[in-house]
C-alpha cells in the first residue's frame, strides 16, 4: 500500500465523513439532526474539494507551471470560501440558531 502525504489523509477523510453525512440526510427526516449532518457533509464537501486542489497546486509549482498554478490557485480561494461560509453555517447549526428553512444545505 502506497504511503499517503497528510494532505491526502485529510482529503480522503472529509470524503469519507461526507458519505457518511450523506447517508445519514438520506435516511432522516427533517429535523436538527438532518439539518447538522447536512452541514457537516457541505463542510466535508470543501475539504476534500480544497484538499484535491490544493494537491494540484503544488504539483503545478513543482512543475514550475504557471498556468497550473493559476488556475488551481483560483479553485483553491473558490474552495476556501465556500469552506468558511459552509464552516459558518455549521457552526450556526449546531448552536441552534438557525432559522426554519432559511439556513438549510439541502433543498
Amino acid at each position: 500500500m502506497p504511503e499517503l502525504s497528510p494532505l491526502a489523509w485529510v482529503g480522503w477523510s472529509g470524503v469519507a465523513v461526507l458519505v457518511v453525512s450523506w447517508l445519514t440526510v438520506s435516511f432522516t427526516a427533517p429535523g436538527p439532526l438532518r439539518d447538522r449532518a447536512a452541514w457537516l457533509g457541505a463542510v466535508a464537501f470543501y475539504v476534500a474539494f480544497g484538499c484535491l486542489f490544493l494537491s494540484l497546486f503544488l504539483r503545478a509549482h513543482a512543475d514550475d507551471s504557471w498556468l497550473g498554478r493559476v488556475g488551481f490557485g483560483f479553485l483553491m480561494l473558490f474552495f476556501a470560501a465556500g469552506l468558511l461560509l459552509a464552516t459558518h453555517r455549521l457552526l450556526r447549526a449546531l448552536s441552534g440558531r438557525t432559522a426554519a428553512g432559511l439556513d438549510s444545505a439541502t433543498n
